[in-house]
């Protein structure tokens, strides 16, 4: 399966795009485009592909990505029936002339152009501030929303709270077998994260042998597949913790894992605390 080209349209006379999503699940095959894009994911969890990387999201994960960066977030249809939420701007670098970002004034803003090339997430202040401009852009227009962006941009170019997805930096065009291998990684996985899920089904999917995979998974994720396959299913245990009264050890049945023990282990480390404290913490919320 190939990463699609997509052109982001904008209409009227504006030289960047403001995009407010909201839907029973975001786009969910891997695609790349000449705009660079700064999203928040105000509702919704799962997991991101960006470049060569492989991270969950969650709300309040704010990131970016730069142009013709191979990108999916994946997120299956809500146990609860809410939609998923996110807010992005979309813009290029002759979007405001071919020469703007060539200024001097604005040479803290190109080097963080070229740092987003490997995709970038925001974190700690920096985040709050972006936030808060993003919930108000859409209600402005002409100047005004220029002038937003501009101090968007200019926080996040001053910011220590920026963490790169993929130091390499890599074109990842050069070759894009690598991210059709790991789209069909990826997708099979959201396909069957209930079922018992084998490395040797899945080297021979990609045509490796079972330690062949491991290694070019890990090379290219950071992770191994079974932390991989694990985050996948305890994005799902959540969803259901929230929107099901079933017992836990249901909960763990349905999301793929077959003993209790490893579910609990598995999930308080990834978040920290037990499925029963996350489930009494976000009904409180």
């Amino acid at each position: 399966m190939k990463a699609l080209f997509f052109h982001i349209i904008k209409t009227g006379e504006e030289s960047f795009l403001v995009q407010e999503d909201k839907l029973p699940s975001f786009y969910g095959l891997v695609h790349y485009h000449p705009e660079i894009q700064i999203t928040l994911i105000k509702k919704g969890s799962g997991v991101r592909l960006i470049g060569d990387a492989v991270f969950p999201f969650g709300p309040g994960t704010m990131m970016i990505i730069s142009e013709n960066v191979p990108h999916v977030f994946r997120s299956n249809p809500s146990e609860d029936g809410q939609f998923v939420e996110a807010i992005s701007l979309y813009f290029n670098r002759e979007s405001f002339g071919p020469k703007f970002f060539s200024i001097p004034e604005l040479q803290s803003v190109r080097n963080l152009l070229d740092l987003s090339k490997g995709g970038l997430d925001v974190e700690g202040e920096t985040r709050a501030f972006i936030e808060a401009k993003l919930s108000r852009i859409s209600e402005l227009d002409g100047f005004e929303r220029l002038i937003v962006l501009l101090e968007i941009l200019r926080s996040l170019s001053t910011s220590a709270s920026l963490i790169e997805l993929n130091p390499n930096r890599k074109d990842y065009y050069s070759d894009r077998r690598d991210s059709e291998r790991l789209n069909q990684v990826f997708n099979y996985v959201f396909s069957n994260f209930d079922k018992p899920i084998q490395l040797k089904e899945m080297a021979g999917m990609t045509h490796f042998t079972v330690n062949g995979f491991c290694r070019y998974f890990k090379h290219k994720t950071r992770r191994s597949f079974v932390t991989f396959l694990n985050e996948v299913r305890i994005s799902k245990a959540m969803e259901q913790l929230r929107a099901k009264d079933w017992p836990v050890s249901r909960v763990a049945m349905e999301s793929g894992f077959s003993n209790l023990s490893h579910f609990n282990r598995q999930f308080k480390a990834i978040h920290g605390m037990t499925p029963s404290d996350y489930r009494r913490t976000s009904k409180i919320a």
